[in-house]
């Protein structure tokens, strides 16, 4: 009688493992916790980055109507730009 060395259940160790590492490999089952926390600091920077010139541009255009009605009214307008 001979004796196999490293068979189990039908197929070698080698084989399985193999199978389970290449079963691995393969799956792809969706996006991972840090994916997700690049994206939305992406997300975020891209906010930031929109507000900035948004805020300035707004800024800007409400200067230039309270210039407009200063020109018009006898009293003046505040700075509307938060300062210390």
């Amino acid at each position: 009688m001979i004796m196999r060395i490293g068979r189990w259940k039908g197929g070698s160790v080698m084989k399985k493992a193999w199978q389970r590492l290449s079963q691995s490999r393969r799956r792809d089952d969706g996006a991972s916790a840090v994916e997700y926390g690049l994206l939305v600091a992406l997300i975020a920077v891209v906010i930031a980055g929109a507000l900035a010139l948004l805020g300035q541009a707004l800024n800007n255009q409400l200067r230039t109507v309270c210039a407009k009605v200063s020109e018009t009214a006898t009293t003046t307008c505040t700075d509307p730009s938060p300062g210390p």
